[in-house]
């Protein structure tokens, strides 16, 4: 996964290619949080459901989510 932060590139592009590589080498389910340096939030998944929250100053109170069809709230 490191690697996919070369070029800048968007946590949510990192944890997507990072749950497809997984994909390809093992059977199974997984889920991964990406937060990089300039604070951006990517996540993936490929089971049913993956709980995510997260906190930034910038917020009040906790973001959760359970589905990536929900909303994705960046602050």
């Amino acid at each position: 996964m490191i690697d996919d932060f070369a070029g800048d590139k968007h946590p949510e592009a990192a944890s997507r290619h990072t749950i497809d590589t997984l994909k390809e080498q093992v059977e199974g389910e997984a889920g991964c949080i990406v937060i990089d340096r300039q604070g951006r939030i990517g996540w993936a998944y490929n089971s049913q459901d993956t709980a995510v929250a997260y906190m930034t100053e910038a917020l009040q109170q906790p973001t959760v989510f359970t589905r990536k069809d929900q909303p994705l709230a960046i602050a």
